[in-house]
């Protein structure tokens, strides 16, 4: 997986597996000063991926929620 941000490389995000099928990601997880992976996505970015030589590519657009609370029961 790829990420563009501003038509710049920002994010190159690959798997492999070593001789015991186990599969590494890279970036890799964080655990300090947060735990959790050191890049993000924001609204405009590209994201390509391939696989077995084909690619497929989206924009990250923006998301936008609202909550409505439960009463307490």
């Amino acid at each position: 997986m790829r990420v563009y941000r501003n038509g710049s490389l920002y994010l190159e995000w690959y798997n492999e597996t070593n001789s015991n099928g186990n599969y590494t990601m890279y970036p890799y997880w964080e655990d300090c000063p947060r735990s959790g992976y050191v890049w993000y996505l924001q609204p405009g970015d590209v994201v390509e991926i391939e696989s077995e030589g084909e690619k497929a590519q989206t924009t990250v657009v923006p998301l936008i929620a609202s909550v409505i609370p439960l009463p307490a029961h």
